[in-house]
């Protein structure tokens, strides 16, 4: 089996926002679901902003559901804002609840880690990802 999680983030809460992501979510999920003979390809979940509320607890939840259980592939795509560290070879997905440490900053997506509060890790091969606190 084959498991596809695609979450699409447009409206933060306290960060600037932004256009298309729950779309690209939508439209990867949709090209995903089939083979192009039209078998089943992956059993996928979509969640946006659009429709939910995508707060850091929600996307943990989701994102160890799908890296549970029995499966050939689990697909994690993510639209939204979010930050990589190459000091530490970490990427961070930023969920609608994001709020950055140091008020009016909204440059959140090029800070180090250091100027983050609390990150929440996942590993993910030989790159990790972070969901923002």
């Amino acid at each position: 089996m084959r498991k596809g999680l695609f979450i699409g983030i447009n409206d933060y809460s306290n960060i600037s926002g932004l256009s298309g992501c729950c779309n690209d979510a939508m439209a990867m999920a949709s090209v995903l679901k089939s083979n192009a003979n039209g078998d089943p390809n992956f059993k996928n979940v979509v969640l946006t902003s659009a429709e939910d509320y995508l707060s850091r607890e929600r996307l943990e939840d989701q994102i160890r559901e799908l890296f549970s259980g029995d499966c050939n592939v689990a697909l994690l795509y993510f639209a939204g804002h979010g930050g990589f560290d190459a000091d530490t070879d970490e990427g961070m997905l930023i969920p609608q609840d994001y709020r950055h440490s140091q008020l009016g900053d909204q440059s959140h997506a090029h800070q180090k880690q250091s100027d983050h509060p609390r990150l929440l890790s996942e590993r993910l091969g030989r790159r990790r990802a972070r969901l923002a606190q």
